[in-house]
């Protein structure tokens, strides 16, 4: 799973958009979001996206939660200055925290100090959460945005109390949570860290960390992790079948798995059709590489769009085509992807 984060700056233009879309990541959680970012459907560059009810000065969303599935639940804001949902059973929370600015006091800061009202505004988020969730976030909890706080080597942003404080809760407090983006470098560089971040559990394994420019897009850089869930990895892993036709349906064998002549219906099977035309004798089998995540072959990209009974129902937003894929899908990946990524190709080809 990908997960990235982002301070706009108010700033929205088609580059913002190809920037979120470009970097395949399953969650965002965005900061100072721009109400000309939600298009008339809604959404925020092809994501569903949850904004903080509160605003800032200049009339931007001080936080979102953007997600390529559907929230099943929209939190009430944690905090003024955070938006917060859950999806696919894991709880978001994108978060400013007070910035070193005489205009960072005041509503809905509370503190004579930077420090204290982070102090403040993360014992709210904390509070607020626990009320939501009936009980402490632990390992379902993501956190991130703006922190204004980098939290290792010099602190030039924030204050040594104020990432103490940060650092206290995601620790002490038996969040359990790790930050990745902590030791990747700030755009202005000369030693300065990130004051962006994406905490997760401490039981997720992290696959990489990065910093995305964005210069000219906005007066911070992306950042953005690759992890995985306890048991996830199989979902990461890359697959091959060779399907064929029998009996005039397109079906297929994995002795691996305990499958055989593993029928395709209701709308996969025409799509099998339109994506091996230009196969040779197809009919006679094919090979399908498939995966949950990106890999540089994928000629096709299915989007998950709903359960619709035991299975579940993809779309090949490419040719305007939906199919249902059977609980078979589940011999490969706990839980059905986000995103399926296929390359199709003739059999014994290289």
């Amino acid at each position: 799973m990908r997960i990235g984060t982002w301070n706009l700056n108010v700033q929205w233009s088609d580059k913002h958009s190809a920037l979120l879309q470009r970097e395949k990541c399953d969650i965002w959680l965005l900061t100072e979001v721009s109400p000309r970012a939600v298009n008339p459907k809604g959404k925020i560059a092809g994501f569903h996206c949850h904004l903080s009810s509160g605003v800032m000065a200049r009339k931007q969303h001080w936080a979102a939660v953007l997600s390529l599935l559907a929230p099943s639940k929209l939190l009430p804001d944690p905090h003024p200055a955070s938006a917060a949902a859950i999806v696919n059973g894991i709880t978001y929370c994108s978060t400013i925290l007070p910035w070193k600015d005489k205009n960072a006091s005041g509503d809905p800061w509370v503190g004579s100090s930077q420090a204290a009202r982070t102090g403040a505004a993360i014992d709210q988020i904390l509070k607020g959460l626990n009320q939501i969730l009936k009980g402490p976030p632990k390992s379902d909890l993501v956190w991130g945005g703006d922190w204004n706080h980098s939290l290792v080597g010099r602190d030039w942003a924030g204050s040594k109390a104020g990432r103490d404080h940060i650092l206290e809760v995601l620790k002490k407090r038996k969040l359990n949570l790790q930050v990745p983006t902590a030791g990747l470098p700030h755009r202005l560089g000369d030693g300065q860290y990130s004051i962006d971040h994406v905490a997760v559990p401490w039981a997720w394994d992290v696959r990489c960390a990065c910093r995305v420019p964005a210069t000219g897009l906005s007066d911070h850089d992306a950042y953005i992790i690759e992890v995985y869930q306890p048991g996830e990895r199989m979902k990461n892993s890359i697959f091959v079948i060779k399907p064929y036709k029998w009996e005039g349906m397109w079906v297929f064998d994995d002795p691996n798995v305990g499958l055989v002549r593993e029928p395709f219906v209701s709308g996969a099977d025409t799509m099998i059709d339109v994506a091996t035309a230009h196969i040779p004798n197809a009919n006679q089998g094919f090979l399908a590489v498939f995966s949950a995540s990106y890999f540089p072959d994928a000629q096709i990209v299915l989007e998950w769009v709903k359960e619709d009974g035991s299975g579940n129902v993809y779309r090949w937003a490419e040719k305007a085509m939906e199919g249902w894929l059977c609980p078979a899908l589940l011999k490969y990946f706990e839980q059905p992807p986000a995103k399926l990524h296929i390359q199709v190709k003739a059999a014994g080809q290289k």
